[in-house]
């Protein structure tokens, strides 16, 4: 993942040196994994509060969605 990383900001620096124009996107890559499976997870009230007030503040879908980024995050 890092290679492609690498290899994506490299092209997008050659292309901003020649004055192109560009985007970046954003792209929720969950429809592409297996299938999910039910997890049960037993954490202290104080991490479940502090997932609910990311989820409230819009950084994270919901509960689920920040556990799977954040354990994706060093698998990569």
């Amino acid at each position: 993942m890092n290679n492609v990383q690498e290899a994506i900001s490299t092209r997008l620096e050659i292309l901003a040196d020649a004055g192109a124009t560009w985007a970046y996107i954003d792209i929720d890559v969950s429809p592409f994994l297996e299938k999910t499976e039910k997890a049960t997870v037993t954490l202290p009230k104080l991490v479940i509060r502090r997932i609910d007030e990311l989820v409230a503040a819009g950084k994270a879908k919901n509960r689920s969605a920040f556990l799977a980024d954040s354990t994706l995050k060093p698998l990569r």
